[in-house]
């Protein structure tokens, strides 16, 4: 029922699992409103002064008010350069800081480089927690488990081995130069429902997302007014084409059947020459025949 497609990954949901937070150290949550409806259908121009991640999640929150964040205790006093975006979606934001390495403050007041890690959980939560910048070299990739639909890519007209052709062509190019990335990538296939297990890295797995939705926009195109057209367009050209080479080849053959009745008839009247010379000939001698006996007698 589950197919292995090796070499493989997927993001689209992050369904990790939430971390176990002390009452210590109870993180806080912005706003409970399902995930789905985050981004935005015009562009945000967005803009940060500079500070702490506590305020940054707060305009954040302002900007787009659907977006859920839950923020580790660690991480709310992370420092963050002041920046420009201009954005659709607050996952954006979201990436670009997780990529940003700064500092906090700890219980001192001293310095702690490092950097912010972001998970998402079932798909409504996203939880951003701090990372030691001794700890990064230390600790191993987080390999997720994205779940992705290809149901309207099946129904659509497009091929598995198609579909994945694609994501694999992505996959292999990916993992190019990269040492240890072949295990990072896993594709599990579930042909009944049409669904994807992906196992890997955030980054194998936003690509492999990506991936699909361009794959997506593609058998839509298939299947618009537009697409039918052009393929209609480009039947009627190969007929035309198909056509005027059995115009050509009718007009050929017609060519040689009139040569072959034109030497067939050189040859009738050729043969028709030769009787007639050879009786023309007969006649001759026996004329020429009565009038030596004529003369003899």
């Amino acid at each position: 029922m589950i197919n292995l497609l090796a070499r493989t990954v997927l993001s689209a949901c992050l369904l990790s699992v939430l971390p176990t937070v002390s009452a210590a150290s109870a993180p806080t949550v912005s706003r409970p409103v399902p995930a789905a409806t985050v981004a935005s259908d015009e562009a945000i121009d967005f803009n940060f002064d500079g500070g702490f991640t506590e305020e940054l999640f707060s305009q954040l929150s302002e900007a787009f008010p659907a977006i859920q964040i839950v923020i580790e205790s660690k991480a709310k006093n992370f420092y963050v350069p002041a920046f420009s975006a201009r954005v659709t979606d607050p996952m954006t934001i979201l990436e670009l800081v997780c990529s940003m390495e700064s500092w906090r403050r700890d219980e001192e007041g001293a310095r702690v480089r490092g950097l912010l890690e972001m998970r998402g959980v079932n798909g409504e939560l996203v939880f951003v927690s701090f990372v030691p910048w001794t700890n990064l070299s230390l600790r191993s990739p987080t390999i997720l488990v994205e779940v992705i639909s290809i149901q309207e890519l099946l129904t659509s007209g497009m091929g598995v081995e198609e579909i994945f052709g694609t994501v694999e062509a992505g996959i292999a190019l990916w993992q190019d130069g990269r040492a240890g990335a072949a295990s990072e990538a896993l594709v599990r296939f579930h042909e009944k429902t049409g669904v994807l297990f992906v196992k890997g890295t955030k980054s194998v797995n936003g690509m492999v997302a990506q991936t699909v939705e361009a794959l997506k926009a593609s058998a839509r195109w298939r299947v618009s007014d537009e697409a039918i057209a052009a393929k209609e367009a480009l039947i009627r050209a190969e007929a035309l084409d198909s056509l005027g080479e059995a115009t050509k080849e009718a007009a050929r053959m017609q060519s040689d059947k009139l040569e072959q009745l034109k030497k067939d008839h050189e040859a009738l009247m050729e043969r028709q020459r030769q009787v007639e010379d050879e009786r023309d000939a007969r006649q001759k001698r026996e004329f020429e025949a009565e009038d030596a006996g004529n003369e003899d007698a």
